[in-house]
């Protein structure tokens, strides 16, 4: 058993660094629409966020974020928006490329898991399944709408299991928030969505709880994040935090530009 839990913690590293969008189960009465759109994706869109950073021991660091949309990409028979990020803090810049594709429903973001898939021992591969696309979003943002993000699951002949990695969000209110962009103050009614994620590597232990909210409005997009380093991390093209990190995150947008 022992030898069995460290090779999940193993595999763990690796698949913590995987966005994966499992089997929708969330609640989201079907005969209820909405003709907002939280996340303009139109080729050229430019964002740009200043990120703030703050550690346990109360040292803070700064910098920004920058977005843009990018032409397109087919990937694996699906075709794929390219989103460009630049994070610079510390006076160190991080370029990054990801995949992304929006329907009706959602927001959806393509992994490429093949070099993820040999780093997991052949006795647990049968047990865990890599999907390449986490949601980032449900839509429509309304009551008792929540959805999960991503979840590992360890099950080993249905003798065995608990969920590694748990990932779940949602929408939590609306809510006012003051804004300053393209120079000028704003006050935003946007949808308010909460994050948490729980990490447990060992079934007999208590696990790793880690939370973040976004803000999102109308016909801009994500207008702020704030929480975890470890999910903020995920969603900004800029690392991952290792599990255990307490660093906070706040990400602000002050420019943008919709084409």
């Amino acid at each position: 058993m022992k030898k069995l839990l460290i090779k999940i913690q193993i595999v763990l590293v690796a698949l913590f660094l995987v966005y994966s969008c499992m089997d929708d189960k969330s609640t989201n009465p079907d005969n209820q629409t909405e003709n907002a759109n939280y996340f303009p994706n139109t080729e050229g869109s430019f964002y740009k966020y200043e990120i703030i950073r703050s550690d346990s021991g109360s040292n803070t660091s700064e910098g920004n974020r920058i977005i843009n949309f990018d032409g397109d990409s087919l990937i694996q028979r699906t075709r794929y928006q390219i989103q460009i990020d630049t994070t610079k803090a510390n006076s160190q810049s991080t370029f990054s490329v990801s995949y992304f594709r929006t329907t009706d429903t959602g927001v959806f973001y393509f992994v490429d898991t093949t070099g993820f898939s040999s780093l997991i021992p052949d006795s647990l591969r049968s047990s865990i399944d890599l999907q390449t696309e986490m949601r980032l979003f449900l839509f429509p943002f309304i009551s008792g709408n929540s959805w999960t993000v991503y979840r590992v699951s360890y099950d080993m002949n249905n003798q065995f299991g608990y969920n590694i990695i748990n990932f779940s969000a949602k929408y939590f209110n609306d809510e006012e928030v003051q804004m300053n962009l393209n120079g000028i103050p704003e006050m935003l009614n946007t949808k308010k969505v909460e994050y948490l994620l729980s990490i447990q590597t060992d079934p007999e232990s208590q696990p790793q709880y880690y939370e973040a909210n976004f803000w999102l409005a109308d016909n801009i997009g994500i207008v702020k994040m704030e929480g975890s380093s470890v999910i903020l991390g995920i969603f900004s093209g800029g690392g991952i935090g290792l599990p255990g990190t307490s660093e906070v995150i706040t990400q602000d947008l002050v420019e943008y530009n919709i084409k």
